[in-house]
């Protein structure tokens, strides 16, 4: 796009998606409900928006870190797994896979559509799945649904990340492949806040880990830094969003569900 601007015999022309008027205004409007207000301008109203920054530029302290969230509705966990992984779980923990620190968020889903991440489990010595599967027992979130990273599901020469959060009794849930990392960060900032001023995501301010990532990480040559090392516990609750609500950017048909 830069070397583009600096060529005189090049010109270039941008139009706004509610320009076109062969597109319903209810299209963006549904848009502007689930896209967080950066995304949105990108998308629909054809600004070119760089990637620079804050990674998770929606999210406030002092809006999202509340021990009992204003006007939560009922806890819906259970319908939602219910209906979604036909489990009567509890919780929702999204997972990522790495040796050290091995992390996890655990969820809860208020009513209506609320993430409020209610915990964080952070293991820094060379953990494997079924050391972080105790801990989420002994926490006692043994009744959870698991959402995780697709490459947990490979096996090298052994039992895989999934199969032995499985074989401790957990359901674990995943995509055929890993979202693009940005309708990842599109879909968690979306909860954050959308583009039409709704919140819907809180998180408990004992996940002191979390926070700080979410505060901290930025975008290092228009890429999440990856150096920092808070970027796994990001990636956790990511995939946990990122499956259950999703905002991409990419507007690609949802991938096949695999529990294989």
């Amino acid at each position: 796009y830069l070397k583009t601007t600096e060529n005189p015999a090049v010109r270039i022309h941008h139009f706004a998606s509610r320009s076109n008027p062969f597109i319903s205004h209810r299209i963006f409007d549904a848009a502007k409900e689930r896209l967080d207000e950066r995304t949105y301008r990108q998308e629909v109203l054809a600004e070119f928006v760089a990637a620079e920054g804050l990674v998770y530029h929606a999210f406030r302290r002092d809006v999202h870190a509340r021990k009992f969230p204003p006007d939560i509705g009922r806890d819906i966990t259970a319908e939602i797994c219910n209906v979604r992984f036909n489990h009567n779980a509890q919780y929702i923990v999204g997972i990522d896979y790495n040796v050290s620190p091995m992390c996890a968020v655990v969820c809860k889903v208020m009513a209506p559509d609320i993430i409020w991440a209610t915990d964080e489990i952070v293991i820094l010595d060379n953990a494997d799945a079924a050391g972080l599967g105790f801990e989420i027992k002994r926490r006692g979130y043994g009744n959870a649904t698991i959402i995780d990273d697709a490459s947990g599901h490979y096996s090298h020469g052994g039992r895989s990340s999934a199969r032995m959060l499985r074989d401790l009794g957990f359901l674990v849930m995943h995509k055929s492949k890993n979202p693009k990392v940005i309708d990842r960060i599109n879909s968690v900032n979306a909860k954050f806040k959308t583009s039409s001023g709704t919140v819907s995501f809180y998180v408990d301010p004992k996940c002191k880990n979390l926070i700080r990532a979410l505060e901290t990480q930025v975008y290092v040559n228009g890429k999440p830094d990856k150096e920092s090392g808070v970027d796994h516990i990001l990636d956790a609750l990511g995939y946990a969003i990122h499956y259950l609500y999703p905002a991409g950017s990419s507007l690609e048909p949802d991938e096949r569900v695999a529990n294989a």
